[in-house]
């Protein structure tokens, strides 16, 4: 299913999960496959082909990286507006 080239930084040669020949069953170990936008994006416009509606050409990039750094930034803007985080920085003996 998948072919793994590098590790840790270092090159190997793995391969990783499994497909039913007719490919509409697949697994794999590889955690967060689906953060990749353009694999996501290749796979969810082959199984719009595959029920016959063909790929959506008004589909709209989506960059699931982008979207979670918001994420990140809105928790920490919470966190922020929430907790002393200048007592938790003494605390922990970075102030």
């Amino acid at each position: 299913m998948f072919s793994i080239v590098r590790r840790g930084g270092k090159p190997v040669d793995i391969l990783d999960g499994l497909a039913h020949p007719d490919g509409r069953v697949w697994g794999t170990y590889i955690h967060g496959v689906f953060d990749n936008d353009l694999f996501r994006r290749k796979f969810l416009g082959e199984l719009q082909e595959r029920t016959g509606r063909g790929r959506d050409k008004a589909f709209t990039f989506f960059s699931y990286r982008k979207w979670k750094e918001e994420q990140f930034d809105h928790l920490a803007d919470h966190v922020r507006r929430y907790a002393d985080v200048e007592r938790i920085y003494r605390l922990l003996g970075l102030l």
